[in-house]
């Protein structure tokens, strides 16, 4: 892979001024701060300035990159840093809840109520003052790749200074927009919130898709019996018109879940063929005779 052009990175040349250097790294970073653009790309955008800004606002390690030394040299935190972060996207942002919801609510929606133990800031009149981005780790991006910030232990916030903490419980209405995705982080009052589906032996999910099990005594299988399922709050009739062999599958086409740029995915009917763990004498007979 090619050195990156941490200059470009900026949107700057080689000769900008260390103030010219700050003033593009503020703008940039307050438009793909995490807070405030919450997407995969903005994320792995958000690292690359913040890993650009780190050498070059730096004059020995600005030095060492003008002179053509590789990314590869610059260590920080005992790991190559620099290096990896223009090679990989590493997404792993603290969550303040995740919400356990049914396949259903994610689909249609639902409304949760909330309590979280949470910190406020005030001054000292005892008005309420934001947290801003911490200046140590660049807003959380140590703890992206598994480091360790002392001043905002991975919050990626930090309190104003000659600011007062103290703890208060926030009570939150969290409202889960029909759609949604697993996964999903919904951001309420500055606090990430994300959605995660529960699985049940008869259903989970592969990707986007629902992974339905369906279970079938023998005699059922072998006649080809239609079967009723109900997924998600809707009924569904799978036709055969064969005998049904174990693993067989059967597509619902368009009622899975949805991804985040709106596809949705298909429901993927999984057979399993109970055998009986044993049979009375007039079952084996009859059994016999439907053999011959």
């Amino acid at each position: 892979m090619s050195e990156p052009d941490l200059y470009s990175t900026l949107g700057l040349s080689s000769s900008a001024t260390p103030d010219k250097i700050k003033h593009a790294y503020r703008n940039l970073a307050k438009q793909y701060h995490p807070d405030k653009n919450n997407t995969e790309e903005a994320t792995h955008k958000f690292q690359q300035i913040s890993a650009a800004y780190e050498i070059l606002s730096d004059p020995q390690k600005r030095e060492h990159y003008d002179r053509g030394g590789q990314l590869k040299d610059l260590n920080f935190g005992g790991s190559n840093f620099f290096a990896n972060i223009f090679s990989t996207v590493v997404v792993s942002t603290r969550m303040d809840k995740i919400i356990e919801l049914s396949y259903q609510e994610l689909i249609e929606g639902c409304t949760r109520e909330l309590t979280l133990n949470d910190q406020i800031y005030t001054d000292r009149q005892g008005n309420p003052v934001s947290s801003i981005a911490c200046l140590s780790c660049q807003g959380g991006i140590l703890g992206m790749f598994g480091l360790n910030c002392p001043e905002c232990n991975n919050t990626g916030r930090s309190p104003p200074s000659g600011s007062i903490k103290s703890n208060r419980t926030l009570n939150l209405k969290v409202q889960v927009p029909p759609r949604s995705w697993p996964g999903r982080v919904l951001i309420l009052e500055d606090k990430k919130i994300q959605l995660k589906p529960i699985s049940t032996p008869e259903l989970h999910h592969s990707g986007i898709d629902l992974i339905y099990i369906q279970k079938m005594d023998v005699f059922s299988a072998l006649l080809g019996k239609d079967q009723i399922i109900r997924v998600v709050g809707k009924n569904y009739k799978i036709e055969h018109t064969r005998p049904v062999t174990p693993g067989l599958t059967a597509t619902i086409e368009g009622q899975g879940l949805y991804d985040s740029s709106g596809h949705r995915g298909n429901i993927v009917v999984v057979f399993e063929v109970e055998f009986p763990k044993s049979l009375n004498d007039v079952q084996r007979i009859h059994l016999r005779k439907c053999i011959q």
